[in-house]
């Protein structure tokens, strides 16, 4: 066959899979709910798990921008999101009860992970939307202990780079987060990000180019370490900064035998 051909084939079953993912977003649309509210499955007990409307809603909305096809009543859409927004800027599921979570042994570290983890992915289906920082600004009164370089330090150093998964997750979302507070006051917010990416130059792994400790106990320790990164990777590029030593993190991700594990897995 030739490349031409190829390439033809690829991109039939390229536009065959768009439209079958679109056909899957309406068979799970939240009836009653403006087009771009969706449940997380045909089988969602949306009675049983309502808290799961909001994750299923984010993440298909960021897929929709991905294909180009984002819902027609967008403000409809971004209005439903921001009912679960407080005051602070934090989004949150009303459901989600204290005995019912859990990420690490500390409460406030399990509430901050917790919260980081739905208000970035919620902005993120704003930002999808094309609505923020234009109908609906960047809320940022949950950031203000981060906004003192003092208590930023002191918040690094208490991160725990035995879990860099985690870890990554969370010092991506509050990076990503100044990157936006950069918008309301650049000077404050460079000055934020550069004590971040300082520290994170200092913490990496020279022989990896990934966060974590014990990377060389396993290869699922490793890998681990390789998903983290790729949260932290994505400030690098959004700040146009080199990379500590990017080579070494592509060979090991070249020599990952694929297979099916999980999405973010997946896409790290």
């Amino acid at each position: 066959m030739s490349q031409l051909l190829v390439e033809q084939d690829l991109q039939t079953r390229i536009l065959q899979a768009r439209d079958a993912s679109l056909q899957w977003f309406k068979e799970v649309r939240v009836e009653g709910h403006p087009d771009g509210v969706y449940c997380s499955a045909a089988c969602h007990d949306i009675e049983r798990w309502p808290g799961m409307v909001l994750p299923a809603t984010y993440d298909a909305l960021m897929c929709r921008a991905l294909l180009g096809a984002l819902p027609e009543e967008r403000l409809s859409v971004a209005s439903w999101i921001l009912q679960f927004r407080d005051s602070t800027g934090i989004f949150r599921s009303p459901e989600m009860n204290e005995d019912e979570i859990y990420k690490k042994p500390d409460k406030t570290e399990t509430w901050t992970y917790i919260d980081f983890f739905i208000t970035n992915n919620s902005i993120g289906a704003l930002e999808a939307l094309q609505v923020l920082d234009h109908e609906y600004p960047f809320e940022a009164a949950f950031l203000e202990p981060y906004l003192h370089p003092l208590f930023l330090e002191a918040w690094l150093s208490r991160r725990d780079l035995r879990d860099p998964w985690l870890e990554g997750n969370l010092l991506g979302y509050l990076g990503s987060f100044l990157l936006l507070y950069s918008k309301k006051d650049e000077a404050v917010a460079s000055h934020l990000l550069a004590i971040l990416m300082d520290w994170l130059d200092r913490m990496i792994e020279p022989s990896t180019g990934f966060w974590g400790l014990g990377q060389f106990l396993s290869n699922e320790r490793l890998l681990q370490s390789l998903c983290g990164a790729t949260r932290l990777y994505q400030l690098y590029f959004a700040l146009d900064l080199d990379i500590p030593f990017f080579e070494r993190a592509v060979e090991f991700a070249l020599t990952v035998h694929p297979e099916i594990s999980s999405a973010e897995q997946d896409l790290a």
